[in-house]
């Protein structure tokens, strides 16, 4: 009968991890949507980095959802950035939004 109760308790916690990186994925990408739309930027391009390389690497956590942009400004100029979403503890509960703008040449 413990077995059952393990079973039901694994599927349980599953369905809820399931639950929230759905929902993780679809407030992050609205998140990022409105921040570029609030500064009038057009996104082009936009990649989710989880494990790979990112800015401040050792100042964010896992609980943060970071994104490599490109984007255009309103004149037309193509620009790439980081940006990263949400707060080092509470993830994306809390409302932070950083930019790390990367450096053209």
């Amino acid at each position: 009968m413990q077995i059952v109760y393990f079973i039901l308790a694994l599927l349980a916690f599953g369905t809820g991890h399931f639950l929230y990186r759905l929902w993780e994925r679809n407030e992050s990408i609205k998140r990022m949507i409105k921040w570029a739309e609030g500064n009038q930027y057009t996104i082009i391009d936009a990649v989710s980095r989880r494990w790979a390389e990112r800015p401040g690497f050792f100042s964010s956590s896992m609980l943060q959802v970071c994104f490599h942009v490109k984007l255009r400004e309103l004149g037309g100029r193509e620009r790439e950035c980081w940006v990263r979403l949400g707060g080092y503890f509470s993830g994306l509960l809390s409302r932070n939004v950083d930019v790390f703008w990367v450096p053209t040449v």
